[in-house]
């Protein structure tokens, strides 16, 4: 249907020249050649593409799975041992994924006494091919979410007078390492974010 619409529009725009029928069609005809062998490597490209994609897709699920085992099995130890756990998942870099977690354990719980800030990505590459999403990326999850965990735990514990908080950073913090000024900077950020707290 495309097709001949092309021909028809074609035919229409060379009618009335002095263009010989035969010449029109082998134009035509290498018109089309050209449209199917761009639409090839369009397909192949996109297929290329979306296998990459799945590639990706399988490897951080299967880093989930494999993370979501863990905490199972800490939750079983821990309850094993006469003690009580509970796994409430969220990303701790969306603030009101974060805020609602709190809310959650205070809720269920009545008091937050302890807040370990763990969590932490890399995505290492030179500076110079470090794009703004890749160091914002990194930012708000090693960064920003501590200060959210910080910030919304220091809310609760401040009215009992009793809490502690743990911020996990790294000696890259204060050495720097090739390849990683998103993650360098976050956790130098960590640091002197921490300090700032304690005050």
């Amino acid at each position: 249907m495309v097709e001949y619409a092309i021909d028809k529009e074609f035919y229409n725009i060379f009618d009335g020249l002095n263009i010989q029928q035969d010449k029109l069609t082998t134009f035509l005809t290498s018109f089309h050649q050209l449209l199917e062998n761009q639409n090839e490597k369009f397909n192949h490209q996109l297929e290329k593409e979306k296998a990459i994609l799945k590639a990706d897709l399988k490897e951080e699920l299967l880093k989930e799975l494999a993370s979501k085992a863990d905490i199972i099995e800490v939750k079983k130890e821990i309850e094993n041992n006469g003690g009580v756990a509970a796994v409430i998942g969220f990303d701790v870099s969306d603030e009101s994924a974060f805020v609602e977690g709190i809310k959650t354990i205070i809720d269920s719980d009545g008091e937050l006494s302890y807040l370990v800030n763990n969590a932490g990505i890399t995505n290492d590459k030179l500076a110079m091919r470090m794009s703004v999403e890749d160091f914002k990326k990194v930012i708000d999850a090693n960064l920003t979410s501590t200060f959210i965990g910080c910030r919304e735990a220091l809310k609760v514990m401040s009215k009992k007078r009793f809490g502690s908080v743990v911020n996990v950073a790294s000696i890259v913090a204060e050495m720097g390492n090739l390849g990683q000024a998103n993650y360098v900077a976050s956790k130098g950020g960590v640091v002197a974010m921490t300090k700032t707290f304690a005050l």
